[in-house]
């Protein structure tokens, strides 16, 4: 067994809203929508994109859900977040780890139609992002 360790920065987000760029400050995260689904599109398994953001309390439903994961990222080297899924399978627990707690990642998959809205009762349709590796 090596003698690497994980490191693990956290940055702890209590809110996260669109804007004009990508950054973190003070527990605010601002990300760029439409420069986000265009980086979404460039993997050509992704066919459509559309970025919402949802928080605890809201009259939302979220329906087709086929992952949440909580953002990480690891930079430089051969270091991975999710071997297997994201790159080959590789040894994971050593490198340094850049955490967003307090937000998760949902992707969804599927189209549903509801027999009710939050308002009126007429049917309302969810944007949805479908791959084309979808089941």
């Amino acid at each position: 067994m090596s003698n690497s360790i994980l490191e693990m920065s956290e940055y702890p987000v209590r809110r996260l809203q669109f804007g004009a760029g990508f950054f973190y400050k003070a527990g605010v995260l601002e990300i760029d929508r439409a420069a986000l689904n265009e980086l979404l599109l460039e993997d050509p398994r992704i066919e459509s994109a559309d970025c919402e953001i949802v928080a605890p309390g809201e009259p939302v439903r979220i329906t087709g859900v086929r992952d949440v994961v909580e953002p990480r990222a690891k930079l430089g080297g051969e270091a991975q977040v999710f071997p297997g899924a994201l790159g080959p399978v590789i040894a994971v627990g050593a490198g340094h780890t850049h955490r967003l707690s307090g937000v998760a990642i949902m992707s969804e998959t599927t189209s549903c139609r509801t027999p009710w809205s939050p308002g009126a009762g007429s049917a309302w349709r969810w944007k949805c992002r479908r791959g084309s590796n979808a089941a």
